[in-house]
């Protein structure tokens, strides 16, 4: 009997010392497991409950001189607050059982020694005072008899001048004097009519120009500009027109814009565009290659950047789209990709090649939400990188077939659906 290349494909496995599926029930995958004997050196995990993990413990009787972490001061003997009540504070003092004659002492005071008084006779003391008043508690007696007049004083200073008299009577009449000089000359009088004007003459060359004038004083460096609540009366409007030009690309420029900063923005033409499908003008801003577009929060946070030159893109936070994620779409070479989540209850995600503009989704890699993943192709390389492999796996029409690419000759291992195993020669 004959077969064709796809029915070998699928009937027939190459030759091999093979064991059967129901063969394997007494063995496990390979691993690094240790022998019955050596296991009886272990603890199951249950007998575990009542260990802990290895550490620098110390008792709980151990611990009765300690006291929990705080912030302590050294020990010493102290008192507490409540047993000062009984206590002054140090000072040089002595006990009265030191003093002979606690009697004859008084109290600490600025005094003075009898041998500083010059005539001691004159003074009482302490104990002599007893019958006496102190000044503030005598009563003041009745006034006696006024005393004689003393002699008159010396004469006090000259009073102050008297007020001036009054004016006397008018003088007689002067002789009369010299005629003084002439007065000035009146104001010239009202101009004739004039008389007509002749021809005119030629003109003069132009004179040279005058001096600048000094510079008016600055005006305010900020600019208010009021906005109506209409959406056809702008605060602001650049240009006067609706035509997209490559100029407008500097319809508000930071710096000189040419042969400056060359940093600006504006209206330019749909061709400037990225995406193909755009068919409008493109709002477009413009950085040099050295340059770098930014977004950034409360001081200085830097939160989007776009680099210039490169087009690199970094957010400082998640970023997150309502869409589809395309790779490498604006670039020549056929090397562009598609990451895709279905707006559906489906739960996958997808990440498929694009040839042509088209998703190749019968070629694409799938992961679900529980963690199994959908590949048409598995395949095992050397280097991932340049897709260079070996060994691929792949489904062939429910057939589970195993691929080596790198031998000569068709080298194929296949899996049948309740068939066990067969090699294709």
């Amino acid at each position: 009997m004959s077969y064709t290349k796809d029915e070998s494909n699928r009937l027939f496995q190459f030759k091999g010392d093979y064991a059967l599926r129901t063969e394997l029930a007494r063995y496990q995958p390979r691993g690094n497991y240790i022998t019955n004997v050596q296991a009886a050196n272990f603890a199951t995990k249950g007998d575990l409950a009542n260990y802990q993990s290895k550490g620098d413990y110390a008792l709980k009787s151990e611990l009765a001189n300690f006291q929990p972490k705080g912030a302590y001061q050294p020990a010493g003997d102290y008192a507490l607050k409540s047993e000062l009540a009984n206590f002054q504070q140090k000072g040089d003092y002595a006990l009265k059982s030191e003093i002979p004659n606690v009697a004859n002492f008084q109290q600490k005071g600025e005094y003075a020694l009898k041998s500083e008084i010059p005539n001691p006779a004159n003074f009482a003391a302490k104990g002599d005072l007893a019958n006496y008043a102190l000044k503030s508690e005598i009563i003041n007696g009745p006034a006696g008899p006024a005393g004689s007049v003393g002699p008159v004083g010396p004469v006090g200073p000259a009073g102050p001048a008297g007020s001036v008299g009054p004016v006397g009577p008018a003088g007689p009449a002067g002789s009369v004097g010299p005629v003084g000089p002439a007065g000035p000359v009146g104001p010239v009088g009202p101009v004739g009519p004039a008389g007509s004007v002749g021809p005119a003459g030629s003109v003069g060359p132009v004179g040279p120009a005058g001096p600048v004038g000094p510079a008016g004083p600055a005006g305010p460096t900020n600019k208010v500009f009021s906005k109506n609540d209409t959406f056809q009366d702008p605060a602001v409007q650049i240009g006067s027109d609706n035509v997209a030009r490559d100029s407008n690309i500097y319809s508000l420029s930071f710096g000189q814009a040419e042969g400056g900063t060359y940093m600006g923005m504006g209206r330019v033409p749909n061709d400037k565009k990225m995406f193909p499908n755009t068919t409008g003008p493109v709002l477009g801003t413009h950085i040099r290659a050295t340059d770098e577009w930014g977004l950034f929060s409360d001081g200085w946070n830097k939160l989007f950047a776009v680099q210039g030159g490169s087009g690199n893109v970094r957010s400082r936070g998640d970023v997150s789209s309502g869409g589809d994620v395309y790779l490498r779409t604006n670039t020549s070479r056929n090397n562009s990709w598609i990451l895709h989540a279905p707006d559906d209850d489906r739960g996958i995600f997808a990440i498929a090649p694009i040839n042509n503009g088209n998703p190749q989704w019968h070629l694409a890699t799938g992961w679900n939400k529980t963690g199994r993943v959908i590949v048409p192709r598995l395949c095992f390389g050397e280097n991932g990188q340049t897709g260079s492999s070996r060994w691929c796996i792949q489904d062939d029409n429910g057939v589970l077939v195993f691929r080596d690419t790198k031998s000569q000759g068709d080298h194929r291992y296949a899996m049948f659906p309740n068939q066990g195993n067969q090699k294709n020669l």
